[in-house]
């Protein structure tokens, strides 16, 4: 399927590409993000970047404008209160203007300089609404970009939603992948916004909403690890913030959609409130049981609450008796993992 750069209501060819690139506080970092889309081999009337600096307090914004001077398809727009990576997409995918959107992060960059001319051609080729990779190289934070042309022809193949959420390399984060912008306006899919774990429920929704979704095995994407991220820092808030991506989780399951995606998005979200016990080991005890009790205001503990959203959903015996401890006795859990901790500190302090 030969897919062509549309045109826009003047005449003149709008871009096949929008690279969206969240920025916050990456310093000089995002000169090699920027500089490994603009050595792209596509014309550059081809894609536009929107780069939107989320009230950065630090030199990331002059180094963005520096790094992008000579590049008029670069859009740079500032926001003047942080709203975190989703609402910094948000406000991109508002004004993007390009068939496909792909996301960067501004501390990450793309190895390859035929990145894009391969999706595209994958594109072209199945006329995807989402093209998903399944490799992503972890590199030192430290690590600088070192311009390379992927030689092989990068393989593909189609797949199901279903196939795709059930397999263990599926990722949950939004920039290893390619989407068709229509089908993101045509269904709403947002980001949340001011809140972390933004990306995991946008990439369900916009799995099952995707018409046709294509698996790419193409190692192009470079994370930085980054060693002062928040995921890497945890604090109370994260965990309030992955209560509020169940919240908008099983706001979605409890919509119009298959019962196939309502039956797999309540195993997820049990699967993972039953994990919050281990939260013990990294907050203090007094977060762990505030965050049970917004668990159970929230209905989240409850298994009739699953099953009225998925009749016929059955949670292991182990999850169903973890629900209703967190429910009931939520200390009989939280406090075991809690003393262990504590013991190894003692350990550690006497060495």
């Amino acid at each position: 399927m030969k897919s062509t750069n549309a045109l826009s209501g003047n005449g003149m060819r709008l871009p096949f590409f929008s690279v969206i690139i969240p920025m916050y506080n990456v310093g000089g970092l995002v000169r090699d993000c920027l500089q490994s889309v603009y050595m792209q081999d596509m014309a550059e009337d081809e894609l536009e970047v929107i780069v939107v600096n989320d009230n950065s307090n630090d030199d990331s914004a002059i180094h963005a404008i520096e790094a992008s001077e000579g590049h008029p398809n670069t859009t740079i727009i500032s926001h003047h209160e942080n709203k975190r990576p989703g609402g910094a997409r948000n406000t991109a995918l508002r004004i993007a203007k390009g068939e496909y959107v792909v996301f960067l992060d501004a501390d990450d960059y793309w190895r390859y300089t035929n990145t894009l001319s391969a999706i595209k051609h994958v594109i072209e080729a199945t006329g995807a609404d989402v093209i998903d990779n399944n490799i992503t190289s972890h590199v030192d934070y430290t690590s600088t970009l070192s311009p390379q042309r992927y030689e092989p022809a990068v393989e593909y193949k189609r797949i199901t939603r279903e196939d795709l959420l059930r397999r263990e390399d599926f990722q949950l984060s939004p920039w290893n992948a390619a989407y068709r912008r229509d089908a993101i306006l045509e269904h709403e899919v947002w980001f949340g916004e001011c809140v972390q774990y933004e990306d995991v429920d946008w990439r369900m929704r916009m799995i099952y909403w995707a018409g046709t979704i294509v698996r790419i095995t193409f190692p192009y994407y470079c994370y930085r690890k980054n060693p002062k991220s928040i995921l890497n820092n945890p604090s109370p808030r994260l965990m309030h913030d992955a209560i509020a991506c169940f919240k908008r989780l099983s706001a979605f399951a409890s919509g119009d959609i298959s019962q196939d995606m309502k039956r797999y998005l309540c195993t997820w979200i049990v699967n993972n409130v039953t994990s919050f016990p281990m939260l013990s080991r990294i907050y203090p005890l007094r977060e762990s049981r505030k965050a049970v009790t917004a668990l159970a205001e929230a209905g989240l503990l409850s298994r009739g609450a699953y099953m009225s959203v998925c009749p016929g959903f059955m949670a292991s015996r182990r999850q169903v008796i973890s629900l209703w401890i967190l429910k009931c006795m939520p200390h009989l859990l939280l406090l075991p993992y809690r003393m262990a901790m504590l013991g190894k500190d003692i350990i550690r302090r006497r060495r």
